[in-house]
């Protein structure tokens, strides 16, 4: 069985909680962070740090750290669960699926 493009990207990384969102905002900005966002299944994109955090503002409106979540509590009709993953040498590695 292949393994797909996220578990190869998280194969060396524990996942790790995220409590708010002022936290992950802390952890974009305090830190070098590499971020993928899977925007259909089995299709996954990079997005620079620099990117993420000119984009911050917008995405973090998008964003539910719940498990469950519905289209129509987001502005423009889509949301993003956040998967938040370090490794050993403490790079962090943050993942955005959105659903639409």
């Amino acid at each position: 069985m292949e393994k797909s493009q996220l578990e190869e990207l998280t194969k060396e990384f524990q996942k790790i909680p995220i409590t708010s969102l002022q936290e992950l905002s802390k952890a974009i900005f305090n830190n070098g962070i590499i971020c993928y966002i899977q925007e259909i299944e089995n299709k996954i994109n990079s997005i620079s740090s620099d990117d993420l955090k000119l984009k911050w503002l917008d995405i973090k409106r998008h964003i539910t750290l719940e498990d469950t979540a519905y289209l129509d509590d987001f502005p423009d009709g889509y949301f993003y669960f956040a998967d938040l993953w370090s490794n050993d040498s403490g790079e962090l590695l943050l993942i955005l699926k959105k659903h639409h």
